[in-house]
């Protein structure tokens, strides 16, 4: 699987090539930014696909959905996808976007998660690592607003007062 800046979402199978792209398919822009690649519930692998027009999923390697029309942050610049599992272990799907971030279990609704990165240039990075209590501990990172981190139950937010080399 390969991303492209300007040339779609290819995946190479079988010593052959198979190249999505705004002609071909419902990819919302060529200029892909970040992906994963998902195992779903019946064992198929899905694409989950930032672009700059807004995320796209590829089921079955020729289903396409763009999520709930309701959630801006999926229809706009996605900058970062992260693929995780909570600390129940059910799966879910993360999204970095110009506006924010939000998140999904893969068989339930899409949650806003933060505002972070509106006053910037997006979130760009996204990471969940374990706290020490076992819980989730996410971490977001904007261009023009710091990085923030949630963990029990509050988020707490880095600038460039805090020894960032910018916010």
């Amino acid at each position: 699987w390969v991303g492209m800046y300007g040339g779609g979402l290819a995946r190479l199978q079988h010593g052959a090539w198979t190249r999505w792209h705004g002609a071909n398919s419902a990819l919302p822009s060529d200029l892909v930014i970040d992906f994963e690649l998902v195992t779903a519930r019946d064992g198929d692998t899905e694409a989950w696909i930032g672009t700059r027009g807004g995320l796209a999923i590829l089921r079955h390697d020729h289903d396409w959905n763009t999520g709930d029309p309701r959630i801006p942050q999926l229809h706009e610049r996605v900058r970062s996808v992260l693929h995780t599992r909570d600390s129940q272990g059910v799966p879910v799907v993360w999204v970095g976007s110009d506006t924010g971030a939000v998140r999904t279990r893969l068989e339930g609704p899409w949650r806003l998660v933060s505002r972070l990165g509106s006053g910037g240039n997006g979130i760009w990075g996204l990471w969940v690592d374990s706290a020490t209590d076992g819980s989730d501990r996410i971490w977001l990172a904007s261009d023009g607003d710091g990085v923030a981190s949630y963990e029990d139950g509050r988020w707490k937010r880095y600038l460039r007062a805090d020894g960032l080399p910018n916010d």
